[in-house]
Order: structure tokens, then sequence, then C-alpha cells
């Protein structure tokens, strides 16, 4: 597939540095260690291209596939890597901002559902995938380190912009290797 990325202008990684422990809640500490040593804004940029090589090759056919105990199909956790991205990026940007409104949560399996992924488009999935993070890069990069760590609340739970970021980032870590051997590639 010849997305954005084979013609795109070289990508510079956002400096974020990593967050303390209590800039969000214990359960996103698991994501945060999926980025690498490289950090959360390196990750980001290089995370485009791993997409790319794991769902650019998908027909529609390796898309619908689901691959028991999973319950997704492929083009489904694509849509979820979607709706991921653009709920932490949105999170990120109103907390930086200075926004103390509490954010609510989100229900993925709602959301992969009322999507209706399953009988989606995949490659219309990871371009617009593409699209949201390279929005993201754009706006983690502007952002200056006050920002970047300031507080708010998502889902009842104190935040920072900047564990936003890494956990963005290792969300899609997670799923990558899952997505990698559901496909054979690990």
């Amino acid at each position: 597939m010849n997305t954005s990325t084979a013609n795109a202008p070289a990508r510079s990684a956002p400096a974020i540095t990593r967050p303390a422990p209590d800039e969000c809640q214990p359960y996103f500490h698991g994501y945060i260690a999926k980025v690498p040593t490289s950090g959360a804004g390196q990750a980001l940029v290089d995370q485009i291209a791993d997409v790319e090589a794991t769902f650019g090759p998908l027909d529609a056919l390796a898309a619908a596939t689901i691959h028991p105990p999973f319950q997704w199909t492929i083009g489904e956790v694509m849509g979820h890597l979607l709706d991921g991205e653009r709920v932490f990026g949105y999170r990120a940007a109103r907390i930086a901002a200075g926004d103390q409104t509490s954010l609510p949560s989100f229900d993925e399996h709602l959301m992969v559902n009322g999507s209706d992924y399953r009988n989606g488009d995949c490659q219309a999935l990871l371009r617009e995938w593409i699209a949201v993070r390279e929005s993201s890069l754009l706006m983690f990069a502007r952002l200056t380190d006050e920002q970047l760590g300031r507080r708010g609340n998502a889902n009842g739970n104190p935040i920072t912009a900047r564990a936003l970021a890494w956990i963005m980032a290792g969300h899609v870590g997670h799923h990558l290797p899952i997505v990698g051997r559901r496909l054979g590639l690990a």
C-alpha cells in the first residue's frame, strides 16, 4: 500500500520527558513501560511506519479475520487504535490548555461496535489513523514543558498531558505485537 508516509516529509520527534508515577493512574503504567527508551516523542514518530507495515499490506479478507480467543477483527483493532489516538489526543489538548473540566471515560467496545469497524475499510482507517497521529505530533511539538505538565482529570482520575503522550505511544506499543502474532508476523 502506498500511503502518505512513503512520500511524507521527515517528521521530528517532540521532546516529551517521562511522566512521574503520580501523573496518571497505575493502570496506565503498563502502557508507559512499553515505550522504548528513546522516549514517547520518537515512539510516536516511529509507530507510523510500524502501524503502516502491519496494517498496510492487509486485504479485506485479512482485515475481517477474527483469531480466537480474540473478539475483534484485525480491522476493528485498527479502528480501536484510531479511537485511542483521538481520545488521548483530545484529552491531552484540553489538559495542556489548562482545562479543568472532568473529562468522561469512553467504552472501547461501544466505540468499536458503534463505529461499525467490522464492515469498514481497514486501509481507510489506516490513512485516517496516520492523519490523526500526524496531528498529534504537531500538537505535542508545540506544547511547552509547562503545558505538558499541566494536570487535569480524565475518567475521574488525575492525569497530565505528558502522561497522555506516553500512554498514546504505549497503547499502540501494546497492540502492535498482539496483531503481529495474530498475523504471523512475530
